[in-house]
């Protein structure tokens, strides 16, 4: 009887440690899953920024705007993103990196630009 009740017990142990394991394997798949999702969000909002907008300002800004929310959305707590750089990603001064933004000296002329002022994604 007492063998019979070892027996019992080492195969509920077995059962859930499996169990145990499939839950926590799940769990991991699923974070990973979620950030290689945000990853490629954070491609698609940096490559929408990072270019030279387009003649269709409404578009343009609501499309920017969209990104930036992304942006803002997965930046880690830890390196929020500046107000100015903020800024100067929605008007597109961002194009070709930071020399874009002035921050070398020279400002980029010649270019109109506009913000959606119904664009609210500078809150962290």
């Amino acid at each position: 009887m007492e063998e019979k009740r070892y027996r019992l017990c080492s195969i509920l142990l077995q059962a859930a440690t499996l169990v145990a394991v499939v839950i926590i394997g799940n769990w991991v798949q699923q974070a990973i899953a979620r950030q290689s999702v945000a990853a490629a969000y954070v491609g698609v909002a940096a490559s929408i920024l990072l270019r030279e907008p387009k003649s269709d300002a409404d578009v343009e800004s609501s499309l920017r705007c969209w990104a930036l929310a992304l942006l803002v959305e997965y930046t880690p707590e830890a390196a929020p993103i500046p107000e100015r750089l903020r800024k100067a990603m929605l008007e597109g001064r961002v194009v070709g990196g930071v020399t874009a933004l002035g921050l070398d000296g020279m400002p980029r002329a010649g270019r109109q630009t506009t913000v959606d002022p119904e664009c609210e994604p500078l809150t962290p």
